[in-house]
């Protein structure tokens, strides 16, 4: 119900039904004895609930046969907040209010429809002793909405912990959904339980899970981030935006001359604090960033060099233009012994890397311990911590004591001591899993399994299927008893099994784990809706068996029959989309989810938009269900209702340009562009890598959607380079046809 779209007349009318005695039965509703009962129908029936805040309803129900009132919440803790407001507006004087949400009444049909709408029991139904007193009851429930109204919107933060919050973030980037992740960003800012440094790390890692390496080289705050300690992931983000913005280049066109002088005479002097240690981070681009500084440096770091080739592949572009680097450095005539004053002046050049195997390997005393802490803080690896307190434990009580008294090498051994802890007790998933189940109430789970979704090997699990389908066995075994902590961990997990541009086969078994615990959660929404696009198209790519084709769409449907509605309804029209042009492994299944979407056109007819209609009658007619959707009840005509799209700005002669790779979702898409905006010119590419047609189009384009995986698709980059000047690229955050319209239109509508 839109009070803001009544007439005074029409809540004039309301407030005499209630005074009266009469209001909202529901064989008056079924009668159809007024609009505005009409509209209180449609609205409690048919719209999805507004949720931001509660709503207060006057009503008459049969079982009651008395004036009262209904005030609905949308969640537990909301209903606990609404308890309170009513508390302090309405009270219990004057009104039977006793602060108790409404149990169950089957002979009650509002409260069924209230308690339907609001997906649970978080209804309160309260009575005014004397009518006299009605009016002063409905006076201070308008005050309340007023508040209410007054009351800034924080949206999903308003009710999540930080936990929650960081888990729909994860399952944003997971799923690559660009907008959706700086949604849940913003919620996590508005929250005010991070740090400002957190947050910039947040922001970094955001850019670099979505390939946006530009706006990660040019952030704004990347002076002060040089300046403050960074987690691993961080500075390996940093130093793989600066590859791909000034270095790739060099290695395209193999010139590794020109690499060492841009590191040499341009790069390096402003960002040295990247380099301070590797820290064991392997990417192939960190690794010749790191390579050109051994190279270049004064004197070069001849020790690093070795272990750096090591890290690369043989017979990859990277190894041999790493080969040539390393050639260009001269190796050190001899081998001498280097004393604590040789590895003092490397700390000084701030060379940690080299640094550290020289100064193990020295006698221990009170200051090869004290410089111990100083470059194990800095490599920030387990290994370092434990080498480093074992040096110190080495050592005799009294120069260990010596040591403590300076509070510095204090709270760096206690630093140590921490990271030591917590990488003893995990350091695979296997392992996490092991030590949860040990203990529950673990509070540091999902801080833990969120770092090592990036510093956790991946490899290992690539060439060993047989640990996949253990480790998705023992997930399905702990979930159980660990429901919640589990649930914060999914979109880590799907991250860490989804982070490679291309699906591995491998890891089909887990991908359908995550999928099915999606499905039955009963907390389902927010992010879960991209990463269940994700999974989905993750597993079709890499050829699913029958079974797994029939477990993946029964998934789908479970979804949509517990949680599907109009405002998710591209979610759904994309699935039918990618199902009807993937092979089909299991009839039944894809049959029964589209009579699943089929019956939100049924039911909801009023609150779906004509592309969307228009999009499943071309699906109909694809997966041979024309009679179906002839059978459909004919869109009511309602002015200002969902249906409305007017005032969408023209796009005549505009050109509109879609990239994917699948041809029949772009067709779709593009007859429902060009129904929607008369004159508009919308140009299909399916090519796999750059030609002159693509970047053409990538000039010209006033619009262009690329659907692919991630901004780091291999087709971005060469888009991005062809298209200076122009709007930004459109990411849609499905696969489908109904994804892109969508996106297309936000866009539109944003005057972009």
């Amino acid at each position: 119900m839109n009070l803001a779209r009544w007439s005074e007349e029409d809540l004039q009318a309301l407030r005499a039904f209630y005074d009266a005695g009469q209001a909202f039965t529901f064989a008056d509703i079924e009668a159809g004895s007024s609009e505005l009962l009409q509209d209180v129908q449609d609205w409690l029936v048919t719209s999805p609930p507004p949720k931001r805040f509660p709503v207060v309803l006057p009503a008459c129900p049969v079982s009651v046969r008395e004036p009262c009132w209904y005030a609905i919440a949308f969640s537990s803790s909301q209903a606990e907040q609404l308890r309170r407001e009513l508390i302090a507006f309405v009270g219990m004087a004057g009104t039977d209010f006793t602060g108790h949400r409404v149990a169950s009444d089957p002979t009650d049909r509002v409260l069924q429809a209230a308690a339907n709408w609001a997906g649970g029991e978080f209804v309160f139904r309260f009575s005014v002793h004397l009518p006299a007193s009605r009016s002063g009851v409905r006076t201070a429930l308008d005050r309340l909405r007023q508040i209410w109204r007054m009351r800034p919107d924080l949206g999903a933060s308003s009710f999540r912990t930080s936990d929650a919050l960081l888990r729909e973030f994860t399952a944003a980037l997971a799923a690559q959904d660009a907008s959706g992740s700086e949604r849940w960003l913003q919620a996590i800012r508005q929250s005010g339980r991070l740090s400002v440094e957190n947050l910039r790390f947040l922001e970094i890692e955001r850019l670099g899970s979505l390939g946006y390496w530009d706006q990660l080289a040019l952030h704004p705050q990347l002076s002060l981030l040089l300046t403050i300690r960074r987690p691993r992931r961080i500075n390996a983000w940093l130093i793989e935006a600066f590859w791909r913005s000034e270095f790739v280049r060099f290695l395209d066109s193999n010139q590794p001359s020109a690499a060492l002088a841009h590191m040499r005479d341009n790069f390096l002097k402003k960002y040295e604090p990247l380099f301070r240690t590797r820290a064991g981070l392997n990417g192939p681009n960190v690794v010749l960033s790191f390579l050109l500084v051994a190279a270049v440096s004064d004197p070069p770091r001849h020790e690093q060099i070795p272990q750096l080739l090591a890290a690369l592949s043989p017979g990859t572009p990277e190894r041999a233009f790493a080969e040539r680097i390393a050639a260009t450095v001269t190796a050190p005539a001899g081998t001498t012994e280097v004393t604590l004053a040789d590895v003092e002046q490397l700390i000084d050049r701030e060379d940690y890397d080299t640094a550290w195997p020289h100064l193990i390997r020295l006698t221990p005393s009170v200051e090869v311990v004290q410089i111990c802490f100083i470059c194990a803080t800095e490599l920030n690896t387990p290994e370092a911590a434990r080498t480093a307190l074992g040096i110190f434990g080495s050592l005799s009580a009294a120069d260990q004591a010596r040591i403590l008294r300076q509070r510095r090498y204090l709270n760096q051994r206690d630093d140590l001591v921490n990271a030591s802890a917590a990488a003893n007790l995990v350091g695979s998933w296997e392992q996490w899993l092991d030590k949860l189940q040990s203990d529950p109430a673990w509070s540091q789970a999902a801080e833990i399994a969120r770092a090592g979704a990036t510093d956790w090997s991946w490899d290992d699990f690539q060439h060993d299927p047989a640990r996949i389908i253990r480790l998705a066995a023992r997930l399905q075994e702990v979930a159980p008893s660990n429901t919640l902590t589990v649930r914060f961990v999914l979109p880590s997990i799907a991250a860490f099994f989804l982070r490679a541009d291309e699906p591995t086969p491998a890891f089909m078994p887990l991908w359908e784990s995550v999928l099915f615990m999606l499905a039955v959660d009963r907390q389902f929404g927010g992010a879960d809706w991209a990463l269940t696009q994700a999974l989905t198209a993750a597993i079709l790519e890499t050829g699913p068996t029958a079974a797994s084709y029939a477990d993946m769409v029964e998934g789908l449907r479970t979804i949509w029959d517990t949680r599907g509605e109009p405002a998710r309804l591209d979610w759904a029209l994309d699935h039918l989309d990618v199902l009807a042009t993937s092979p089909v492994l299991d009839a039944a299944a894809r049959e029964s989810f589209f009579h699943s979407v089929r019956g939100t056109f049924v039911h909801s007819a009023r609150r779906i938009a004509p592309a969307q209609r228009e999009l499943f009658r071309l699906l109909c007619a694809d997966l041979g269900h024309q009679d179906d959707f002839a059978a459909l009840p004919a869109p009511p005509r309602v002015a200002g209702g969902a249906a409305d799209e007017g005032g969408m700005p023209s796009l005549r002669d505009k050109i509109v340009a879609i990239y994917t790779l699948t041809a029949s979702a772009a067709a779709r898409a593009k007859v429902l562009i060009e129904q929607q905006f008369p004159g508009v010119d919308v140009r299909l590419n399916h090519e796999h890598v750059g030609s002159p047609r693509l970047a053409t189009l990538a000039r010209e384009a006033d619009y262009f959607l690329v659907v692919a995986k991630s901004a780091k698709h291999a087709a971005t980059d060469f888009l991005k380079a062809n298209r200076p000047g122009r709007s930004e690229l459109i990411y849609p955050s499905g696969r489908g046809s109904s994804s892109i319209v969508s996106a297309l239109l936000e866009t539109v509508r944003a005057g972009q």
